[in-house]
Formats: structure tokens, sequence, C-alpha cells
């Protein structure tokens, strides 16, 4: 009996304490300033067909909810876009890990030529040039406030619109098939093999030791990344890929948004 209620007592200690703990966040749910540095990385992505451009900002601050929020106004002209940072908003409900707050801004769609972006942080104006060519985009510091705005890099490169990517793994430790065998029949259809230098290339990032692709907010390492040329229709990489469900994981995109995941 006694052991019956100190173990009562105690799980009653451990729900307050979490319970306090998400009372903490969700009292802490309104705004709160935003007053150290805010680290922006280029991004592309097609969420209705059409590739766009965007920026994943971070903050270099670490919050004790990781779904912390960087809360933004975007408005922009014909001439010019302004991007006002107005604060980080915590969660009602707190993912109990420790992290950056975090947002992704969508620019839109951008023709080729020079793009003015205003940047509003801690009350300092900070003015950047995007130029967009065909086959990247740069970033020109014409006024700047390095203790709040920085950017992880000064250029992204822009896949051509024929380009695909996915990654492969085998479903077991001893597949019936060979890799080779789908990367063969994927030669066979027309698609030529790219390598790609160490870069940001807008949907992913390549490094001397992995491949990170970029989803919104989040990103994630893929196990045996691919790119690849391929000027034919999207829809026969989708065949070729469930040919070879039984064996493989596969996961494939491209530039306009398509993507296909042979398990689903």
């Amino acid at each position: 009996m006694i052991m019956n209620r100190l173990l009562f007592i105690v799980m009653m200690h451990i729900s307050l304490l979490l319970a306090f703990s998400l009372a903490a966040c969700q009292k802490d749910g309104d705004m709160h300033d935003l007053s150290g540095t805010v680290v922006l990385e280029l991004r592309e992505h097609a969420p209705d067909g059409l590739r766009k451009l965007g920026l994943y900002a971070e903050t270099r601050e670490e919050y004790p909810c990781l779904n912390f929020e960087i809360e933004v106004d975007y408005t922009h002209t014909s001439d010019s876009r302004h991007i006002h940072f107005l604060g980080v908003k915590a969660p009602r409900i707190c993912l109990t890990a420790i992290g950056p707050a975090r947002t992704f801004i969508d620019l839109g769609e951008m023709d080729e030529g020079a793009h003015e972006l205003q940047f509003m942080l801690n009350e300092e104006y900070s003015v950047v040039n995007l130029v967009v060519t065909e086959d990247h985009v740069e970033v020109k510091m014409i006024s700047a406030h390095p203790e709040f705005l920085e950017f992880k890099e000064h250029e992204m490169h822009r896949l051509a619109d024929n380009h695909a990517w996915g990654y492969i793994h085998a479903k077991s430790a001893e597949p019936d098939k060979e890799v080779e065998a789908f990367f063969q029949e994927l030669w066979e259809l027309g698609a030529v093999e790219e390598t790609l230098d160490p870069g940001n290339y807008g949907y992913f990032r390549v490094t001397e030791e992995a491949w990170y692709y970029f989803d919104h907010l989040h990103q994630y390492q893929p196990q045996n990344p691919f790119v690849v040329q391929f000027d034919d229709d999207f829809s026969q990489l989708i065949d070729l890929a469930d040919e070879y469900s039984d064996h493989f994981v596969i996961v494939l995109y491209d530039t306009q948004g398509s993507y296909h995941h042979n398990q689903q």
C-alpha cells in the first residue's frame, strides 16, 4: 500500500511538471522580440508547377521548443520587396527540444535581372540585391547589418528544367535485384548522370560528405542520392521506379515540383 501511494505521488509530480512545462510554452504563445542574428538561405521550390524563389530563415539563438516560429510581414511592388521580421512566436504546444526559430518566405516568381530586397530587423534596414540568371542566383549586399542579418552563402546554383533527382535504398539487407540494374535501365531510358560540385542547388545542398534535401522548414539526408538530366516525360521515371517497388524504395523529384514515392 505504501509503495502504491509513493508511486502515485511520484507520478503526480511528473504529471505536474509536464503540465507546467507545456503551459509555459502556451503561456508564452504570443510574440517575443527578435534580438539576435537571422541566418538566411536561398531556396527554390515549385508548389504549383511554377519555379519560385524563397528564403529559409532561422535564428542563431536557440529556444526551449523546437517549433518556435519567426513572424514575418512580406510585401512587394514592381520595384522592390520588403521583408519585416516582426518577432518570434512561441507555439501553443511545445515540441520539447532545443532549436532555432524558423520560417520560410516564398518570394514568388522572379524574372532574370536584379531584384531589390529590403529587410527590417531590430529597427535597422538592410538592402540586398538578388541577381537572378538562368543558372544561378547571386546575393549582393548593398547596405547590411551583419550583426543582425547573414546569408549562409551568396550564390545558389539553378538546375535546368530537364533535371530530375532522387534517392534509392534497398528494402531488405539482401535484395533480389542489384541497384545497378535500376541505373542501367535509367540510362537506357535516356537519362544522363550528372555530377555536381558542392553547393546550394535550391532544392537541395551538396557537400563533400553528403546531400541534404530541402522541404521548407526541414531538411533530411537521403541514402544513395542521384541527379540526372532527362528530356522525356517524368512519367517514364515513375514507371521505372514502380517496377522496382518490391525491392527498393525510390523517391523522385523534378524542378517543376513533381514528386513520386514508389511505396505510396
